[in-house]
């Protein structure tokens, strides 16, 4: 079964997972910032998730991603959004369980936990 790989381009985060994984997705923000969170394809926004606070949940999905898509995400402070530097870990796998890290900083310090997206699914051995 072939990997899962993430790149990071001109601030967005390419994904790639396995075909037929079911993929948990689950967004915190960790900013008084506003952060906006956008999953998309070249032709569609897929989710979109928004909100600010310490340790706040801004959503989760559930989803199989059979093509890659791409992560964007930003902050609005002044009332204009920009957008975070992004960094990844994994993928990394426990057991059967698979691991894939997003971060964002957006400026405001540089603790880099600003938007944190955390990627699982499940493989068999």
């Amino acid at each position: 079964m072939p990997t899962a790989n993430i790149v990071v381009n001109n601030q967005v985060a390419e994904v790639y997972f396995p075909t037929d994984s079911n993929v948990s997705a689950t967004v915190t923000s960790h900013s008084q910032l506003t952060q906006r969170v956008t999953f998309f394809t070249d032709s569609q926004e897929l989710y979109k998730f928004e909100g600010s606070g310490e340790k706040q949940l801004l959503g989760s999905v559930q989803n199989r991603f059979d093509s890659p898509f791409k992560i964007k995400v930003e902050s609005q402070g002044d009332g204009n959004w920009v957008s975070s530097d992004l960094r990844t870990g994994g993928p990394y796998q426990i057991g059967s369980t698979n691991f894939l890290i997003v971060v964002a900083e957006n400026g405001d310090d540089t603790d880099y936990n600003d938007t944190v997206i955390q990627f699982s699914w499940k493989t068999s051995y």
